[in-house]
């Protein structure tokens, strides 16, 4: 069986509306972990990409797009580390 972890990676630099997307969760939520499972997936954890309060508030929304980005490679570094595969969950709602 393949082991995956999902990240997910919410911030997406938009100036013009929210700068948080919802199509990550979006995605958990119409069906995306049973998908993984028909496919003899198991998911071993799903990590989200999230800023500190501290940089929450140091910084603009291209800077934090990019802070988030750092996080991001955190979690799929860890995950790769302990051999588990990573599924992006990035996709704009």
């Amino acid at each position: 069986m393949l082991h995956v972890g999902v990240a997910k990676f919410i911030h997406d630099g938009n100036f013009a509306r929210k700068e948080f997307d919802e199509g990550p969760d979006i995605m958990e939520r119409s069906g995306l972990y049973n998908l993984l499972e028909s496919l003899g997936v198991e998911v071993t954890e799903t990590k989200t990409a999230r800023l500190t309060p501290e940089e929450e508030k140091q910084y603009g929304t291209v800077n934090r797009l990019g802070l988030a980005g750092r996080h991001m490679a955190e979690i799929i570094s860890a995950q790769i580390k302990r051999a588990i595969s990573t599924s992006l969950s990035s996709l704009t709602a």
